[in-house]
């Protein structure tokens, strides 16, 4: 298990370019939006469990890869983007 501080967290797993401000970070943990994040006591500091985080980022790209009836076109699941085909890779150990 790898835990990293909030703060820290857009170093292992965001661009530069791409990494929100903490504030953001810290709704995000707060609303249940940023998996993994969590803290160990009510007020306390925000963390990231970095090996949670992956598994459930992992999960969500591939549910979104899922075959759907091509007939079908209000159950199709979004295309795989670019920033999804490198966290696959990162994740994979290919980067």
């Amino acid at each position: 298990m790898q835990i990293v501080k909030l703060c820290e967290y857009p170093k292992h797993r965001l661009s530069a370019e791409s990494a929100p401000s903490i504030g953001t970070l810290r709704r995000d943990a707060a609303s249940g939006r940023l998996p993994g994040a969590f803290r160990m006591t009510d007020g306390g500091a925000w963390y990231v469990d970095l090996d949670t985080h992956d598994k459930v980022i992992k999960e969500r790209i591939e549910a979104n890869m899922i075959a759907t009836p091509a007939n079908d076109e209000s159950h199709k699941k979004p295309a795989v983007n670019d920033d999804d085909a490198v966290v696959l890779e990162i994740l994979a150990g290919a980067r």
